[in-house]
């Protein structure tokens, strides 16, 4: 994943792609772990990810993908 040099990221998940918007899923999914969406110039992703202060025998994050949706260019509007 590309960086932007003024921001430090506490964790960091690999992407072919710039990411354009970050979202957390808010409510309890009954498994262990978070469901992230992240999206780009033409696709968003869907995946979960579980934190080492969640589960103790992580180191970082976790992280598995679970769907990729591809779609048309991103609109400006």
């Amino acid at each position: 994943m590309k960086q932007d040099a003024t921001r430090n990221a506490a964790y960091v998940v690999d992407c072919e792609d710039y990411v354009h918007v970050v979202e957390f899923n808010l409510f309890e999914s009954g498994d262990s772990g978070n469901v992230i969406a992240y999206g780009g110039s033409n696709y968003v992703v869907i995946g979960m990810c579980t934190f080492q202060e969640e589960e103790a025998d992580i180191d970082g994050i976790q992280y598995t993908t679970l769907q990729t949706f591809q779609h048309g260019v991103r609109s400006m509007a």
